[in-house]
Parts: C-alpha cells; structure tokens; sequence
C-alpha cells in the first residue's frame, strides 16, 4: 500500500464519529458517565471508552474528574456548542413528518377499477399516518396511467395493464390468473377449473377490444374452437362483475381487486390456459421519485390483502 493510501485511511480511521460526539454532548449535559449511558441507551463503560478515543483522535482533554463528576473543560463546552444546532436539525428531521420534497400533493393515477376497489381505503389509512400530506387522485385508462407518469404529471401510476413504455419502471405489487365471474347458482359453479369448451355457446360479457387481454382471450377461445356469444362489451372489470351479478351472462377477469369485496352472490373459477395478469406500481425511469411516492409504495405493500386468487408478487 502506497504512503498516501495509507495516511488517507489512517485519517479516515481517527475521524470523531457522530456516536461519539452524542456521548459527549450526554456528558456535558449529565456531568456522569452512568447517567449519560442510562439517556443514551448503552453501558457506562461504553461511554468511558467513547471519550477517551475522542480525546486521543481530537488531541485534546475534554474532561476533569471533580468530586464524582466529570466536569468539562473549555474545549468540551465549545465543541458542544459548536454541535449543538448540528443535533437540533437531526432531531427536526426525526421528528417532522417530511412526507414530500415540496409543498403539493402526491398525484396518483390509476384505472377506474384499481380506484374505486383498491386504494380508496389505503389512501384514507396512508393520509392519517401521514398527516399533513395531501393526496391529488386521477382515474384513467391504463395508457393515461402510463402517459401520465412517463410525463411527470403524475408521481405515481398502478395498473394491471401490459403496456410497454421505454420511459417507465414497473415494480409488482400482484400477480393473478385469469378468472371466470360466474353467479352463484350457475352449473360452471360446480367446475374447479374452467376450460374454454364450458364457455362454448354461452352469453359472455367481454372487456372492449382496446385491451390486450381480450385478443389473447380471443386467440385461446380460436384455437380451441370455442364460441361464447358476447352478449355486452365493458371498459372495467366492475362492470363485468356487475353485469354477471344482474345476470348478463358471465366474464373473464383479473380477479385483483375485485374478488376482495365481492358479493356472496358471485364465485371465481380458475380459467385454464392460464391468462397472466401483473398489477403493479408504475414510475418514470428519468425522474425521481418524490419521498411521498415511495413512502406510498412501501405503505401499500404492508396491507395484508385477504385475496385467495392473488398473491404478492
């Protein structure tokens, strides 16, 4: 190792570390090295060790030993109170709830489905543990959710659609298969799993063309000579499900979100050739994330979702 590799690591090594100026600041404060160690948490020989590095790498005597106290010299009290405002912003940072880089709302956006059966209730939970925080939420289409993001007018996207977009990062929240929505009462109720001949000549209400899923389906139904007579074309899955509720006929969906609170009235069977459905939370790969987008992430993914046809991804 060179000379000056050495002396730089030398140096690096003789550096006061933040611990170390705490325990001197508990000191000062304390006049006891058993006091200072109850308020900071750790022994007192801890301490006594602490301060005694500090006055070999700083060269100087920080302490005087007085009648069962330390009592600080001169060049204690000065470098306490140079440390002093250096503590009182890391306490204002402990203790502020900083939620975002700036002053307006976190700006979400998501499909209708997503919206109305998934985050409405996540949002209220995230803006209480997070007051202060002001949440600006826009509904959309997938591609909206997509477009919105790659351009920075939104901070955040979730949707289950598999738009590929150069300008953005997707990080899985969950992952499902293709599920048919049936009523209750309906004889496919009693398959485990649904194939595409149980499908042949019966009223089904499919999602509109402009979904990817709908040509895959399609494809599936073609290649196994399957004939379903669609009967209603919707924009989301809600209202698929509504529309089999009313008795409409039946549907394919993802059944994230919506098996969550679904009506006793309705049951899901597992669709076989399986259909991949991805939902996930969609960032711009040029523009940071703002803490508040991240914290609502990392909030989202604590929520224990009670959902037998999903999991974490």
């Amino acid at each position: 190792m060179s000379k000056s590799n050495s002396n730089s690591l030398s140096s690096i090594r003789s550096r006061p570390s933040l611990r170390e100026f705490e325990i001197l600041r508990s000191v000062v404060s304390t006049g006891k090295t058993t006091a200072a160690a109850a308020k900071l948490g750790i022994s007192q020989p801890a301490v006594s060790r602490a301060l005694k590095h500090l006055e070999e790498r700083l060269g100087k005597t920080l302490f005087l030993r007085e009648s069962g106290r330390l009592v600080p010299t001169s060049d204690a009290l000065a470098l306490d109170q140079r440390l002093a405002p250096i503590f009182g912003m890391l306490a204002e940072i402990e203790n502020e709830p900083w939620l975002t880089d700036s002053d307006r709302p976190l700006r979400i956006c998501a499909p209708p489905t997503l919206s109305h059966r998934l985050l409405q209730p996540i949002i209220a939970d995230f803006i209480k543990a997070n007051r202060g925080l002001r949440v600006q939420m826009e509904i959309g289409t997938s591609a909206d959710v997509n477009n919105s993001v790659a351009e920075g007018i939104a901070d955040v996207g979730i949707c289950d659609g598999s738009h590929k977009h150069a300008g953005l990062i997707r990080e899985p929240l969950r992952i499902a298969e293709g599920h048919i929505v049936m009523h209750v009462d309906d004889p496919l109720s009693k398959q485990d799993v649904i194939r595409p001949e149980h499908l042949d000549g019966r009223d089904f209400i499919a999602l509109t063309r402009r979904f990817p899923m709908r040509t895959i389906f399609e494809r599936i139904l073609l290649e196994h000579g399957s004939r379903p007579l669609v009967t209603v074309e919707v924009s989301t899955s809600v209202a698929v499900a509504e529309l089999v509720l009313a008795g409409a006929g039946i549907g394919v969906i993802n059944p994230f979100p919506i098996a969550l609170s679904k009506p006793k009235s309705l049951v899901f069977r597992r669709f076989v050739p399986v259909i991949h459905y991805e939902t996930a939370f969609v960032l711009s790969s040029t523009i940071p994330p703002v803490p508040a987008a991240r914290r609502f992430i990392e909030f989202t993914r604590t929520y224990e979702f009670d959902d037998e046809h999903s999991r974490p991804a």
